[in-house]
């Protein structure tokens, strides 16, 4: 079937998923009859939140007769088709992702202006790729791979894509005002320092026509310096985070940007779980660095009487490895 990624404004998206909007209007249309299916990337997000079937495009030349269907107003559909024939694309079957699928799955840097063929072999569908991959790869070109500097696509999906899908979820649990709070600080890095202390959120409604929600984003550390948050932590009774031990970031435990030492110190500390990123890295063909592979790093850490050792003394209940990511 042919795929297609459209571009969408969230609010029709939502009356799509409720079954209210059964036509899309569009100035162009495919060159194929139909049926095909339709990516539906929501503007200004950086990822597509769905997909529906369009089995046919219908000829539009009387604008009244859509209506109702399209959930345009007449005066909207005048406006934007001026007085030429648009081209209604049926919606059927649509389904919403459980996770936004950000662009570079798809191998794309950039969203469609309005419409754009999908030339893969398959839309990914990340509920059936197996958990570890959905962690550390992306579908680009039909190959895993880990994230790297020039493309660090896991901050767009782990993180950003996640809190953004959840606050457009759940407006009606938020209300009308909503407070995203987040602890960037400045001297982490050249493009954090360019930050604004608070701004509006990529999720808010700025139009009454679109509805009626504020997210302001607030950064209240982002003019501390380390030493201080360290000095605030210790006023406040918290202990700081273990891998301040023996690293100067906390980040994940296999972030790309972290140094080599730092990897091994994580595989001496944290071997049954760390031993799950090696074999990733065997499985999707890929290196966890251009030039630096995970398992040159764990023989540098291990030899094979270390590891039986470490793997006996995990099933003995001997080990304290922790769970979570850094």
């Amino acid at each position: 079937m042919v795929t297609i990624i459209a571009s969408l404004h969230e609010k029709w998206w939502e009356k799509m998923k409720a079954g209210e909007k059964l036509l899309e209007i569009r100035k162009t249309r495919p060159k194929e009859p139909g049926p095909f299916r339709v990516l539906v990337y929501i503007t200004g997000t950086g990822c597509i939140y769905g997909q529906f079937t369009c089995p046919i495009v219908l000829d539009v030349k009387n604008y009244e007769d859509i209506v109702e269907k399209s959930r345009v107003p007449l005066d909207k559909l005048h406006e934007y088709g001026a007085g030429k024939p648009l081209a209604g694309w049926v919606v059927h079957d649509v389904v919403e992702y459980v996770t936004p699928h950000p662009l570079p799955l798809y191998g794309l840097t950039r969203p469609p202006q309005s419409w754009r063929y999908y030339k893969g072999d398959e839309v990914p569908d990340l509920m059936t790729i197996n958990n570890l991959a959905r962690m550390c790869g992306y579908f680009y070109n039909a190959e895993l791979k880990f994230p790297d500097m020039k493309n660090r696509w896991c901050t767009a999906y782990l993180k950003t894509a996640l809190t953004d899908h959840w606050i457009r979820t759940h407006r009606n649990l938020l209300g009308e005002k909503c407070l995203f709070i987040s602890g960037e600080r400045r001297d982490e890095s050249r493009g954090r320092a360019k930050l604004p202390e608070c701004e509006y959120h990529s999720t808010t409604l700025k139009t009454e026509r679109k509805g009626k929600f504020e997210c302001h984003w607030l950064r209240p550390v982002l003019d501390y310096e380390k030493g201080k948050m360290f000095e605030w932590g210790k006023t406040l009774g918290l202990d700081d985070h273990p891998c301040y031990e023996y690293c100067g970031r906390c980040s994940c435990m296999m972030c790309v940007v972290a140094k080599n030492e730092q990897i091994m110190e994580n595989m001496k500390r944290h071997p049954e779980e760390m031993r799950k990123w090696v074999d990733a890295e065997i499985k999707l063909g890929f290196t966890w660095k251009h030039k630096t592979s995970l398992q040159e790093l764990w023989e540098q850490c291990f030899d094979i009487d270390d590891v039986v050792e470490e793997q006996e003394g995990s099933e003995n209940g001997r080990s304290d490895v922790h769970t979570s990511i850094f």
